[in-house]
C-alpha cells in the first residue's frame, strides 16, 4: 500500500465515487443505520461539488479508495443548532459525505488533517445511528455540540448530531 493522497475529484471519478457510497451504505445498513443516504447522493450533486472545487478523493496508487466534500465558509444547515451550541463562532470548514471503500483505515483522520491545514475549526454531522462514525469522530477529539437538521430528498428535515473540532 502506497501513501494515501488527496486530490480534487473529477467528473470521470463519479462512477467510482458512487461505488464507494454504495459500499458505505451497505456498512451503515449492516450496523442498523437504515435511512442515512437513502437514494443519495445523486450524480448531479457530485458534479456540482466538483464544479465548486469542494469534492475530493483519496487515492492509493491512483486507485480511489475514499471520497469527501470539504467546504469553507458558512454551512446553511449549521445556522440553527438545538440541544447545545457550537464551540465558538470563528470561521470553520465543513466535511460532508465522507465515505471509504472499507479497506483503508484513517480516512476521517486524513480528511480532518486536510481541513485543519485551511482553517482552525472543523464541523461535521452524522446520523444518530451511524455508531462507527460517531465513535471515529470522538476518537479524533471532535466534540458533540447539538442537533442540526438536514433536508432529505423529500424536503423533510432530518436530525443529525453535530460535531466540532478546534485545532491548534
Amino acid at each position: 500500500m502506497a501513501e494515501l493522497k488527496i486530490r480534487g475529484a473529477r467528473e470521470r471519478d463519479i462512477p467510482r465515487m458512487q461505488e464507494i457510497f454504495e459500499m458505505a451504505k451497505q456498512r451503515m445498513r449492516a450496523e442498523g443505520n437504515l435511512t442515512q443516504w437513502k437514494n443519495y447522493p445523486k450524480d448531479e450533486l457530485l458534479r456540482l461539488d466538483i464544479d465548486r472545487m469542494r469534492s475530493f478523493v483519496v487515492t492509493d496508487d491512483d486507485e480511489i479508495v475514499a471520497t469527501f466534500v470539504y467546504m469553507l465558509g458558512v454551512e446553511p444547515t449549521y445556522r440553527y443548532i438545538e440541544d447545545g451550541a457550537w464551540l465558538n463562532d470563528e470561521d470553520y470548514g465543513t466535511i460532508h459525505r465522507i465515505a471509504t471503500d472499507g479497506k483503508h483505515k484513517g480516512i476521517l483522520k486524513l480528511a480532518t488533517e486536510f481541513a485543519l491545514r485551511h482553517v482552525r475549526n472543523v464541523r461535521i454531522d452524522t446520523d444518530e445511528k451511524n455508531v462507527s462514525m460517531r465513535a471515529a469522530l470522538e476518537k479524533l477529539g471532535y466534540v458533540r455540540c447539538g442537533i442540526i437538521y438536514v433536508a432529505d430528498a423529500n424536503g423533510d428535515h432530518e436530525p443529525r448530531i453535530a460535531y466540532q473540532l478546534v485545532g491548534e
